[in-house]
């Protein structure tokens, strides 16, 4: 598990090694929740982003779907419902991890490569 104080500091360690699961708050310091769920999205990294915010709004909830979010939670959340999101994103990122895995090992096995 790694923390960190902002966005820019996510993506720096999210650039540095392997995440299953990333938390993300709207609010903080230096580039928000949101952009950073952009730039993270961008790296095409096999991690689900949950959304965690005490700033809820229709419109974030909204966005952070479109970007492909996990989930959003609001502020205060239940200890028990955050774990259960969190074991239910590392279950679905695995499970695509293999899905893209089984399909570059068709293609290779057609002879396509990567």
């Amino acid at each position: 598990m790694t923390a960190v104080n902002g966005g820019e500091s996510a993506i720096e360690a999210l650039g540095q090694g392997r995440y299953d699961v990333m938390v993300l708050d709207l609010k903080m310091s230096g580039m928000d929740g949101m952009a950073t769920l952009k730039e993270a999205k961008k790296l095409e990294l096999f991690t689900e982003t949950l959304i965690l915010t005490g700033h809820a709004t229709v419109d974030t909830a909204l966005e952070a779907i479109k970007l492909v979010a996990y989930d959003y939670l609001t502020k205060p959340c239940d200890i028990d419902e955050l774990v259960q999101k969190i074991q239910g994103a590392s279950n679905k990122k695995d499970a695509v991890e293999k899905q893209e895995i089984s399909k570059k090992i068709d293609r290779m096995v057609e002879g396509k490569g990567f």
